[in-house]
């Protein structure tokens, strides 16, 4: 949970839990002074979405991480597994939940050091099943 602490205590030497960023990524900003949103930048979200089937696109051109190409499609083709390996739907819309809180704000918020964010939420989806599978067995057993 204090994961963002430690990342601004060794990046920006700050002890902060929160960064100030005034533009919203995928936001289009005019340049004027008021800043006044244009449109939804939609090449940012698309960019986001790509990654997770394991492609970086940085200026146009496609940046390729062996780790991000290996790791990140396996972990969406975990998440469908896991999916489908709970039984009642009740636990797996709690799953959806539980994982679509990190991945959602991943995609519309996460702009920088592919594969990163990914990572975190593949952590996310193994730990959420664990725990819902757990309390799954745990009440089989009762």
């Amino acid at each position: 949970l204090f994961l963002p602490l430690y990342h601004n205590l060794y990046y920006a030497n700050e002890w902060r839990f929160f960064v100030d960023i005034f533009n919203v990524p995928f936001l289009n900003y005019s340049a004027t002074a008021n800043h006044a949103i244009q449109s939804i930048n939609y090449n940012f979200i698309e960019t986001n979405i790509l990654h997770y089937i394991g492609l970086d696109i940085i200026d146009g051109k496609i940046s390729f991480s062996l780790i991000g190409f290996v790791f990140v499609p396996y972990s969406v083709y975990v998440y469908f597994l896991l999916l489908k390996k709970l039984k009642f739907l009740k636990e797996k819309f709690i799953y959806f939940l539980i994982t679509m809180a990190a991945i959602v704000p991943a995609l519309f918020l996460g702009s920088a050091y592919y594969p990163r964010f990914d990572f975190v939420n593949a952590g996310i989806i193994v730990f959420s099943f664990l725990m819902i599978f757990k309390t799954d067995m745990n009440q089989s057993l009762s």
